[in-house]
């Protein structure tokens, strides 16, 4: 069926239509709709009066990628009335409120027996996504800002911490080795604590260097053997306790990552599985891995004191510690760094216990086609977590 459309029908689809639209010639600008109005900040089509040179003009028009004024000659529209189609993001200024208005300009030719007749331009208000971009670039100067505070933390750490640190033991050993010491029994005993507490900072330091380090380090990508890490862990691991656990670990568990850091994530776990463990009559732990469609889950489990599900949030906090230190020693900042470690890959930790029945984390890592996107990516350092560090 044939419908005739009158103007009253083009009017209506041109209302219909969510950008804004206007059409004219060399001399005036003859349709518009609502859109285009408000945009432009007039009451009718009337305020358009005296062409697109003299619009340009009033609404100020500007390239949104410099910020100068467009020419007359060259504004998009005035160009398309030349023959050329053109799309330009824009800048105009609200006849009305004064605001900015960020402006995507497409302007087409409108030809009629070869010939042109005029311009048509559709113009979309991109000024939200603007401001959302140019929010977006402030806080990642902000957080580039919050990364040079972190290095400058990182190096008082290290330098201004650490050293007098290590003075402050060397002396304290010095002082009990020394044969003109005449200090008393007890005295010894509180000197041997001032060693043992500053080797336990130190380790603190180091440990919280390394948690810093993690967000900035380049990865370097390959297959994992997660299997061998774990052997070459316990290979290496000290047991302290007098019945040496029953350790299970699968064979070849293979993720794609970064060998150095999967292989702190194993450690970190192997490692804190054997210390909760220690005290059972028959201690139990297995390395393993379940299926899942798009990512593998690897999991730790074992059979010690577990913990309490109340208390789960603060598992994986820097200096949280579910333990108190005269039950288990330990500094707070190994399932922060294993957190961190697994977060940058791309994959996700958690945990599942019961007090007194022991502990399962599991940690998940994108296979290898998932994990393309991550190779180049920047790492990200939160404010918050870098004040969190600080303060604490």
């Amino acid at each position: 069926m044939k419908t005739n459309f009158t103007t009253e029908h083009l009017t209506a689809i041109l209302e219909s239509v969510h950008d804004a639209i206007y059409i004219g010639d060399k001399s005036n600008i003859n349709i518009c709709n609502q859109h285009c109005l408000d945009l432009i900040g007039a009451d009718s089509l009337d305020d358009l009066k005296g062409g697109i040179k003299e619009l340009n003009k009033r609404l100020d028009s500007r390239y949104a990628s410099t910020g100068e004024k467009i020419p007359a000659e060259k504004d998009p529209f005035v160009l398309a009335l030349g023959g050329e189609k053109v799309v330009e993001e824009i800048i105009i200024k609200n006849g009305k409120t004064g605001e900015d208005k960020f402006i995507r300009c497409a302007a087409s030719p409108v030809y009629l027996n070869n010939e042109i007749m005029g311009a048509v331009a559709v113009n979309t208000d991109i000024t939200e996504a603007k401001l959302a971009e140019k929010r977006l670039k402030e806080a990642m100067q902000e957080v580039e800002n919050v990364n040079k505070e972190l290095q400058a933390f990182t190096y008082a750490v290290s330098h201004d911490l650490k050293s007098p640190l290590t003075s402050i033991y060397g002396l304290a050993a010095l002082l009990l080795k020394s044969d003109e010491s005449s200090i008393s029994d007890k005295d010894k005993y509180m000197v041997n604590l001032i060693m043992q507490s500053s080797e336990k900072l130190s380790k603190l330091i180091n440990q919280l260097l390394e948690l810093s380090k993690i967000s900035k380090i380049e990865f370097n990508y390959s297959d994992v053997n997660l299997s061998s890490i774990a052997q070459m862990v316990l290979d290496n691991q000290s047991f302290n306790q007098k019945i040496k656990p029953e350790i299970e670990i699968e064979e070849d568990l293979v993720a794609y990552g970064d060998e150095a850091l999967l292989h702190s994530v194993i450690q970190n776990l192997l490692s804190n599985a054997i210390k909760y463990s220690s005290k059972r009559e028959n201690p139990k732990i297995k390395f393993g891995a379940e299926k899942s469609k798009d990512k593998k889950i690897f999991y730790v489990q074992d059979n010690g004191v577990g913990f309490d599900k109340a208390y789960i949030g603060d598992l994986f906090k820097p200096f949280k510690r579910l333990h108190h230190s005269s039950e288990f020693v330990g500094t707070g900042i190994g399932l922060s760094t294993v957190k961190r470690i697994i977060e940058r890959h791309g994959g996700k930790i958690w945990a599942d216990a019961e007090r007194g029945r022991g502990a399962t984390f599991y940690f998940s890592l994108p296979d290898r086609g998932n994990m393309a996107h991550l190779k180049n990516r920047e790492p990200i350092i939160l404010k918050e977590s870098v004040e969190d560090k600080i303060s604490a």
